[in-house]
């Protein structure tokens, strides 16, 4: 069967578009095998060894080198050597190869490509040596909403943002059900560990944030959109502990017990905070935060290390989602909870 015009020069783009790959990550300094190459250009062994004859029949050098048991072609042939020192170089390399990661990226493919052609600027020496200190480095991403399984959705608020246009979505919420929104998205922000779209809502007439992951279908809608200038996507969030603010500020202060103490201060959790050590080891939190849905979770998260002395509002809650999670086990907030909770259970009630 005869293939149209349009279709053979969409795979002959396609074909050369993977070929530059290639020639990227074998000019890498990986010395990469076939396997490999064919897993990071998801195609089999059989097309690796045909583009190959591509880049014989097109006079490019591909060496087998037996000490590292894959192919490369030499640094020198393309491009000039670009002066990094070896703390650009590891910096970028640790950008690329560790600290972007297919879950929170959504055009992964372009970060191992442009990892690929950064190392080919590198003089060899000094991405040798870049390349065994990011080797001994390791970045997680394990509570991060994954991104891939929604990568349309976002490229299609990306591009929304970039010309204006308004976007329609389904948008799946735990506590609201099922929401059809139309949507003018000024901001995509990742946000405690989540891709996030920040934009104006008709329907609610207020701006709001929209997780990406939960949006089940977006249509991109021709019509433009006048952004409000006044918006800044800091002023949206605030004084919100994550993401969301509510509205009112609250004056939190938190005792953390001596086992988590060290673990509390070492962080920045809020742009507000403050902290003291006490005689006891213990550790008071202070911040002044706007909402308490988010950082309720937060102070849960601790346990008993954590004791909430105000306000009110959210030793309630507190003490809500406990007497909730005792119910769970059959048991209740007096079976459980320490003297000192106990009366200030009491005091609340």
């Amino acid at each position: 069967m005869l293939l149209g015009r349009g279709r053979r020069r969409a795979m002959g783009s396609k074909r050369v578009r993977r070929v530059f790959r290639l020639i990227a990550l074998l000019q890498s300094g990986h010395g990469c095998d076939v396997s490999d190459l064919a897993h990071r250009l998801r195609v089999s062994r059989r097309t690796i060894f045909r583009d190959f004859k591509v880049l014989e029949a097109a006079g490019i050098p591909c060496h087998y080198d037996t000490g590292t048991n894959g192919y490369s072609i030499s640094q020198d042939f393309f491009l000039p050597v670009a002066p990094f020192t070896l703390a650009e170089a590891t910096v970028l390399l640790l950008l690329l190869r560790k600290f972007a990661a297919p879950q929170i990226v959504p055009d992964f493919d372009a970060v191992e490509s442009a990892a690929a052609k950064t190392e080919n600027l590198m003089a060899i020496v000094t991405r040798q040596r870049a390349q065994k200190v990011v080797e001994g480095i390791d970045m997680h991403w394990r509570h991060a909403a994954d991104v891939r399984g929604v990568i349309d959705v976002f490229d299609a608020v990306k591009w929304a943002i970039v010309l204006t246009r308004k976007v329609r979505v389904t948008y799946v919420d735990a506590l609201e059900g099922t929401q059809d929104v139309l949507f003018h998205p000024y901001r995509l922000a990742f946000v405690a560990g989540a891709w996030h779209a920040i934009g104006f809502s008709e329907s609610q007439q207020t701006v709001r944030a929209l997780k990406v992951t939960r949006i089940s279908k977006i249509d991109f809608l021709g019509e433009p959109f006048v952004r409000d200038k006044a918006f800044n996507p800091d002023d949206y969030c605030g004084n919100a502990w994550d993401m969301v603010p509510e509205g009112r500020i609250y004056k939190v202060a938190i005792r953390f017990g001596p086992t988590a103490a060290d673990d509390v201060k070492e962080v920045t959790w809020h742009h507000t905070q403050r902290t003291r050590r006490l005689a006891d080891g213990s550790l008071r939190f202070e911040a002044d935060v706007d909402g308490l849905n988010e950082i309720t979770r937060w102070v849960l998260s601790y346990g008993s290390q954590a004791v909430v002395e105000r306000p009110p509002e959210l030793v309630e809650r507190v003490l809500s989602q406990t007497r909730n999670t005792l119910a769970n086990y059959g048991a209740t907030t007096e079976d459980a909870l320490p003297v000192a909770c106990q009366s200030t259970a009491s005091d609340i009630a």
